[in-house]
């Protein structure tokens, strides 16, 4: 209900000038609604003026703060011909001085200064305002004289002034988009430096293996140099057995003959010794048979003397025929065991060829395995570009993702909205539902009224009859007319009832939303599980990627059913508004006929002129509306277009991270292939180094058997200095077998002098052996190190690429927050700007019945006089 406002009461008028630069606390956007407004506020009030239903219109703005939102301006209509007290009239001069200053510029400075609005409070109490307000919301009432200018020169400030508005607002949004461009432009070369950073690091790594393969391929050069030397050394080796060979052979037939030599010498002593033997027998014979005479003793004696002689140089002889045969004996021995030692010697070099073999097989894998980390260190790089352009693909999937995310959030909120909108819808009814009954209370008192007037007038004069039937069926019509509004509000109560099941329906597929919701980030959840795991089943994520295609048009056809629902939900409240007015109207028109019934026929006219009026007014808003509707259809077809194209984009994905897939399979079964090498090469070497252990364990050995040989050498040294002696004394007595022991004992020393070279050369060789088998420790370590190394090396470069991968899939889910965040602010400004349009169209409609009950008002309560004006105050 509408309380009357008392005429002491003044409004602050303000020209149409200044109408246009009081709000400084709005948005571009809210500027853009207000002046659109103002344009259909200023046709309005040229249409009234050439009808001639109101001269000479001032507009007045109306601002209202509510908790949230700030509400678009309201304007009303009045006459220049109203009254001002003089104790407003001091006030309208501040606020006349303060537009000025605004159009000036200062005003816009002093605004800015301080951060919170001041507004005028007057002494007036508070009137509540029309249409849709808060509880704590005040009024300014502003007062300033219009200019006698016609109506075509205001049109053209106006104009003016809303060209210089949208050129303001013009370049505002540009400066917001080369705001935006900037930060698109710094992100832009942040991540630029992020990935020059990367290359550098990458070019430093490169350069590493380069150095690390110089110093290889150095080292390589290095022992394959030490490799012909040993090589050369062993050629030497052998051309030195191979002589030793020789000698062996030659010394071996110089043994025959001599052992032949010994044997006919001891066949000869043998000999000597039977004759030695029978000579003493038939010597005792004859002494026995003889008998001695003086000079036969003497004879007798001496040749026993001389017996005695040769009897003892015989037995010396046979003594050192056995030493010889000994000797000869342990030289045989000797003989043997250094055969036995060239033997071994052949051995070894045997074993050494076969090391060589496999050090040149090691080279060969080694060079090998150097292949296949450039062939992985290549497929590394095409590995990151790949996944550079999965992180791409990802971050569009993860943008279509926050999209959906935040389309089901809209929904939640409109549901939500569409809940607490129902809420206010039934308390609209209740209140609807009282103020009939109150209605219904005043029409039985008026007709009781009535009933009254009626016997009175019977009583009076016939005209008053004819006037009371007149009333009589102007009350019926009413009637009629309460009737009918009565139907269209039980028909409004049915209609909310089957928007209230349908609401019910749009809750119960809010529920299934959520629980799809849950669903899809339980998906979500599972599909980041399997990107951590290199994806490994691209079936899956296939059927997921489908999974989400039906989702999104599943969120597309519920988002249509919204806003279908919405739309609809917009038509009741207009037509509930509407019933408000025309309830409103109903209660003027009563009012109207309880007090002035004698003075309706002529009222009767003004109040058609009026209506028609009105709905002239009611179809421009309603093509408004319409074109408003036209254009929101545009753009949510706009964006259906942006979700096709998105979808269009996104279908090559499952493709790529199939062949993603494969690839790294690929890689892994490449990894699994050098590993097995490296275990193959691992236990190769461990062989090798077995068989230069046993290798060593030879070598010791042929040391011990060279210093056995070594001490049996110097105690033969000694027993040849013994039979020198010996065959010194033999010499007198065979000089042929001194000639022939002469000559062994040369033979003998040329042999021991040969065995001695033999001995050194021996030494030599097994010093040679051992820095060989040193030199071959030291490499097969140096080369097991160079393994290890490597392997280390490319664990490092797996960790590093699991890095990589792990800071790609955090870069991916903070592009995806961010993609969600600024889709949630679009959602919630689109949200705003609807409820702005819905709080403008409810304003202009309030105010147009406002404007309208006040004019009827004052012309059916003051008539053909001059009619004071009140206006509310404003926040």
């Amino acid at each position: 209900m509408v309380t009357p406002i008392h005429p002491t009461y003044i409004l602050a008028i303000i020209p149409p000038s200044h109408c246009l630069s009081l709000p400084l606390y709005y948005s571009p956007r809210e500027h853009l609604s207000l002046l659109s407004q103002r344009k259909q506020t200023t046709l309005q009030r040229v249409k009234l003026e050439k009808t001639g239903g109101v001269p000479e219109l001032f507009v007045v703005m109306m601002i209202e703060k509510s908790r949230k939102y700030t509400s678009p301006t309201q304007i009303t209509t009045m006459r220049r011909s109203t009254p001002v007290p003089l104790h407003e009239r001091s006030r309208s001069m501040k606020l006349s001085e303060m537009s000025r200053q605004f159009d000036s510029g200062n005003f816009r400075n002093r605004r800015l200064k301080s951060k919170k609005p001041v507004f005028t409070q007057l002494r007036a109490p508070f009137i509540p305002p029309p249409a849709k307000t808060s509880k704590g919301s005040k009024y300014i009432t502003q007062i300033v004289k219009d200019t006698n200018s016609d109506g075509s020169d205001e049109d053209g400030k106006i104009q003016n002034q809303i060209q210089n508005y949208e050129k303001k607002i013009d370049d505002l949004m540009f400066e917001v988009g080369s705001l935006k461009n900037q930060v698109d432009l710094q992100k832009a070369l942040h991540d630029i430096e992020k990935n020059g950073s990367m290359l550098e690091t990458r070019r430093k790594m490169m350069e590493e293996h380069a150095d690390q393969l110089k110093t290889i391929c150095g080292e390589l050069d290095a022992s394959s140099n030490e490799n012909r030397v040993l090589r050369q050394n062993l050629n030497q080796l052998k051309e030195v057995a191979e002589e030793k060979k020789a000698q062996c052979e030659k010394l071996c037939s110089e043994k025959d003959k001599l052992t032949r030599k010994l044997i006919e010498v001891e066949l000869d002593g043998q000999a000597a010794g039977k004759l030695v033997s029978e000579m003493n027998l038939a010597i005792g014979k004859l002494v026995e048979e003889i008998k001695p005479t003086p000079t036969q003793s003497d004879t007798a004696y001496k040749f026993s003397r001389q017996k005695d002689a040769l009897l003892n140089k015989l037995s010396t002889f046979e003594s050192t025929n056995q030493t010889l045969q000994k000797m000869l004996q342990d030289r045989h021995s000797e003989e043997i065991g250094l055969q036995r030692v060239a033997e071994q010697n052949r051995l070894l070099f045997q074993k050494l060829q076969g090391v060589e073999k496999e050090k040149e097989k090691m080279i060969l894998t080694q060079f090998t395995q150097d292949r296949t980390i450039s062939d992985l260190e290549t497929t590394v790089s095409e590995q990151k570009e790949e996944v550079n352009s999965l992180k791409r693909l990802q971050k569009s999937v993860e943008q279509t993702r926050g999209h959906l995310q935040r389309q089901l959030r809209t929904k939640e909120a409109d549901c939500n909205r569409m809940s607490v909108q129902i809420q206010t819808l039934e308390k609209q009814l209740a209140e609807a539902v009282m103020d009939n009954k109150r209605l219904q209370r005043q029409m039985s008192t008026v007709r009781d009224q009535s009933d009254k007037d009626k016997g009175y007038l019977k009583k009076a004069t016939r005209l008053l009859k004819q006037k009371a039937s007149y009333t009589e069926d102007t009350v019926e019509h009413l009637n009629s007319e309460l009737v009918n509004k009565e139907k269209e509000l039980t028909d409004a109560s049915t209609q909310l009832d089957v928007y209230r099941t349908r609401l019910e329906q749009i809750g119960q597929e809010k529920s299934s939303a959520f629980a799809e919701c849950s669903k899809l980030k339980q998906e979500m959840e599972d599909l980041q599980n399997k990107i951590h795991l290199y994806e490994d089943n691209s079936t899956e994520t296939s059927r997921m990627s489908a999974m989400l295609e039906e989702k999104t048009l599943e969120c597309q056809n519920k988002c249509q059913e919204n806003e279908k629902l919405m739309s609809i939900q917009e038509e009741l409240t207009s037509k509930l508004t509407e019933a408000e007015t025309n309830v409103s109207h109903l209660q003027t028109k009563l009012t109207q006929a309880e007090e002035i019934i004698e003075e309706y026929k002529g009222r009767m006219d003004i109040s058609r002129s009026e209506a028609n009026n009105t709905l002239s007014l009611l179809e421009e808003q309603q093509k408004q509306n319409s074109r408003i509707q036209r254009e929101g259809e545009d753009e949510l077809d706009k964006v259906k277009k942006r979700l096709h194209q998105r979808l269009l984009e996104l279908e090559p994905l499952p493709e790529m991270l199939k062949t993603t897939e494969l690839k790294v399979q690929d890689f892994e079964q490449q990894l699994h292939l050098s590993e097995r090498k490296s275990t193959e090469n691992i236990k190769l070497i461990a062989e090798l180094t077995s068989k230069l252990e046993h290798v060593n364990e030879m070598l010791e050995e042929a040391k011990q058997m060279n210093h056995e040989y070594v001490e049996e050498n110097r105690s033969l040294r000694n027993k040849a200095d013994t039979l020198e002696r010996k065959f010194l004394e033999v010499t007198e007595q065979n000089r042929e077998l001194m000639t022939t022991i002469s000559k062994r004992e040369e033979t003998i020393r040329l042999n021991n002098v040969r065995l001695e070279e033999k001995t050194q050369e021996t030494m030599s060789l097994t010093h040679q052996l051992e820095n060989a088998l040193q030199d071959l420790k030291q490499q097969s370590s140096s080369f097991h190190e160079r393994v290890i190394s490597k392997e280390r090396l490319s664990q490092q470069k797996i960790l590093d690429l699991e890095c990589q991968v792990n800071q790609v899939k955090t870069e991916v889910n903070r592009v995806k927050r961010e993609k969600d965040e600024n889709d949630r602010r679009c959602n919630s400004r689109l949200h705003d700007l609807k409820d702005r349009l819905e709080q403008s169209q409810s304003t202009n409609r309030s105010l147009q019945n406002y404007v309208q009950f006040l004019k009827t008002s004052y012309r059916n309560v003051y008539g053909d006089m001059t009619e004071p004006f009140l206006r509310p105050t404003l926040p």
